[in-house]
């Protein structure tokens, strides 16, 4: 396995969270449609699957439009923006290091891929990397459409690409 979605739930922070209108989710068999994605014929589950009674507002990469996504200052801004839970894609590189980067381009076809994010890294992925110390010399890049965050963002000299302990650590602070 080379990458994992993962998603991070939030404590509730001292600060007000926006008001969410409610809306009616159409009941679905959760079951005959985990059988039909999966395409499983048989799958057993013990649970009911229940749709949640609130909704849970998800910063997803991060804070993305404000911060540069899956980094620890975009997560941190959806801590204080009151987000739920954060969802962010995990990478093990060679050294065994866990690192949080986004999960790919263009339907997914070169996981990982560092081309358009990071500054001289056409044809490269994050796996590519065989130590996380590799990892901390990649710089964003300014001129990358994918990355929304404001153009300043991207030129912090100090940004860099977490690993999973560090966004741990700091989720778990909250």
């Amino acid at each position: 396995m080379q990458s994992v979605f993962t998603l991070l739930p939030l404590p509730a922070t001292k600060l007000a969270t926006p008001k969410l209108q409610s809306t009616t989710i159409p009941l679905i068999d959760e079951r005959q449609a985990l059988r039909d994605v999966l395409q499983l014929d048989n799958l057993k589950v013990d649970k009911a699957i229940q749709a949640p009674k609130e909704c849970s507002v998800i910063g997803h990469r991060g804070c993305l439009y404000e911060e540069v996504e899956n980094t620890l200052e975009g997560f941190e801004r959806c801590i204080a923006m009151g987000c739920d839970a954060v969802e962010l894609d995990v990478f093990l590189l060679k050294d065994g290091t866990l690192v949080v980067f986004h999960g790919g381009e263009k339907h997914d076809n070169n996981t990982g891929d560092l081309g358009d994010y990071c500054l001289n890294q056409k044809g490269r992925g994050i796996l590519d990397c065989d130590t996380y110390d590799e990892v901390m010399k990649l710089q964003f890049n300014p001129d990358c459409k994918e990355l929304v965050c404001p153009r300043d963002r991207l030129t912090d000299k100090n940004l860099k690409i977490p690993t999973l302990e560090e966004v741990l650590a700091l989720v778990k602070g909250t």
